[in-house]
C-alpha cells in the first residue's frame, strides 16, 4: 500500500513536470532564442544576400565591422578613395577609409549601398551576421574547453558574466602584468606560464585550440 502511494504522488509530479514544461515550449515558440519576442521580417532586407555579405567582410575588408561606418553618405569615388597612399598615413585616416571600404565592397549591390547610407536595419543585420559575430560566440561557448587547464569557473564565461570576472583574481592575473593597472596590448595570457618574454609570445597551448 505505501508503495502503490509513493508510485501514484511520483506519477503526480511527473504529470505537474510535463504540464509545466508544455507551458515553457508554448511560450518559447512565441519568443525569440535569447528571450525576446520575435522580431517582424524586414520585407526590405535581402535575408540571404545579408549573411553572406556579413560573412564575407571579414575575410575580404576588415575583421572586425565598425557600426559607425554605416549611416554616411557614399564617397564620391570610393573606389578610388579607398586605395589611396593617403588612406595609409596615419591610423586616423586608415579607419576613415573604412567608410570608402564599405561601399566599394558593395560596389555592385545599388540597393544594399543605398541602406547601408541610411537605414539602421541594414547596418544591425550586417554586424549581427558578420563572420567575426559568429567566431566569437563559437570560441565563447568553447571556452570552458579552450581553457580547462586553468579549472576556471563555469559562471565566469557567459557573456553577461563581467562582474564576476572582473573580481576574479585568477582571470585578473590573466589579463594584468603585477605592475598593471589595465590591460596592454600583449596580455599575460599569450606567454606560456603567463612569464613575459618575447621570444616565446604566442607560444602557449591555448592558441592552437581557438585556430
Amino acid at each position: 500500500q505505501e508503495k502503490q502511494q509513493e508510485l501514484l504522488n511520483r506519477n503526480k509530479r511527473l504529470r505537474l513536470r510535463i504540464s509545466d514544461l508544455e507551458s515553457e515550449l508554448k511560450l518559447a515558440k512565441r519568443m525569440g532564442t535569447k528571450g525576446q519576442p520575435r522580431k517582424a521580417v524586414d520585407s526590405l532586407l535581402s535575408h540571404d544576400k545579408i549573411v553572406l555579405y556579413g560573412k564575407k567582410y571579414a575575410i575580404v575588408v576588415e575583421p572586425f565591422i565598425d557600426s559607425n561606418i554605416f549611416m554616411k553618405p557614399a564617397p564620391q569615388d570610393a573606389t578610388r578613395a579607398s586605395r589611396s597612399d593617403a588612406r595609409f598615413s596615419n591610423f586616423s585616416e586608415y579607419k576613415a577609409g573604412l567608410i570608402n571600404e564599405l561601399y566599394t565592397y558593395l560596389s555592385n549591390e545599388a540597393e544594399m549601398k543605398e541602406q547601408a547610407s541610411g537605414y539602421a536595419p541594414f547596418r544591425d543585420a550586417v554586424s549581427a551576421n558578420s563572420e567575426t559575430s559568429t567566431a566569437l560566440h563559437t570560441i565563447r561557448s568553447c571556452a570552458p574547453v579552450i581553457f580547462s587547464d586553468l579549472n576556471l569557473p563555469g559562471e565566469l564565461w557567459p557573456l553577461n558574466a563581467a562582474t564576476q570576472r572582473k573580481e576574479s583574481i585568477l582571470v585578473q592575473s590573466l589579463l594584468l602584468f603585477p605592475e598593471q593597472e589595465a590591460p596592454g596590448i600583449f596580455l599575460p595570457i599569450f606567454y606560456p606560464g603567463l612569464v613575459k618574454d618575447n621570444n616565446f609570445l604566442f607560444m602557449n597551448e591555448y592558441l592552437p585550440k581557438v585556430r
